[in-house]
């Protein structure tokens, strides 16, 4: 099983922490925390999800944390999913969600008035996700929903394979009607094609005293944690995940 972080080759869970920047771990809150302790053992996680998903996980796999996917047309940022489990035979884009607040429009992104380059950039998602399922989607249908789920999901139609899965990993229940909204509002605008399927993946964790701590230490002005997290991270001591349920889309 070959791990990478941004297409760097990583030897394993310890030297896959380690190589996350101190800006990415500062904060307990961020939703890297969880999702990192709740892969901290990559093989039992993905026999779990494989079997939610119907897929067989036997065969080479990659996991990818933060892949990156360029903008197809115009000139802007690559998307990254948090995590990208590759295959022969299938695709899993997995988005982690903790406390993040809900994010921008494609309406609100493309802005008003509507900025061309960011139009160009929209069509390339566009372009991608047509690739990956053989449906066209107009900026139109899109613009009540979230930027950032347009990106990922075409990032999950870049990889050249047969089946693909938006996944959106849930470390906290408060949100959990709005990523289903509108990862059902988007499934359903791809017209019942069966090459991309969507899922929600709850899991939220049993907290431990420690990682009380951080937050506390987090709350009083403290903006640099990444040690502490880290060590958190490598010693398993800061969420317990007992409850874990997918909903299927």
């Amino acid at each position: 099983m070959l791990i990478k972080l941004r297409e760097q080759t990583v030897a394993d869970f310890c030297s896959l922490v380690a190589s996350y920047a101190s800006k990415e771990l500062a904060s307990p809150k961020r939703s890297t925390v969880p999702l990192l302790a709740y892969w901290a053992n990559p093989e039992d996680r993905l026999r779990e999800l494989c079997a939610n998903l119907g897929f067989d996980p036997s065969g080479p796999l990659e996991f990818h944390f933060e892949f990156p996917v360029p903008v197809q047309h115009g000139v802007g940022k690559a998307s990254f999913t948090d995590l990208m489990v590759l295959s022969t035979k299938f695709v899993v884009a997995i988005e982690a969600k903790y406390t993040e607040p809900a994010y921008e429009t494609v309406r609100k992104w493309l802005g008003n008035p509507l900025r061309s380059n960011r139009i160009a950039v929209l069509d390339g998602w566009i372009k991608l996700i047509e690739r990956g399922t053989g449906v066209r989607l107009s900026p139109a249908e899109l613009d009540r929903h979230p930027y950032q789920l347009v990106h990922r999901t075409a990032s999950a139609c870049f990889p050249p394979t047969a089946q693909r899965w938006v996944v959106y990993h849930l470390f906290s229940d408060d949100r959990l009607s709005y990523y289903k909204e509108h990862l059902s509002a988007v499934f359903h605008l791809l017209r019942g094609q069966t090459k991309l399927s969507f899922g929600l993946l709850l899991s939220p964790p049993e907290v431990s005293a420690e990682y009380v701590r951080l937050k506390s230490l987090w709350a009083s002005g403290q903006r640099d944690l990444s040690g502490l997290v880290r060590n958190g991270l490598l010693s398993g001591s800061l969420f317990k995940f007992s409850c874990v349920q997918f909903i299927c889309i």
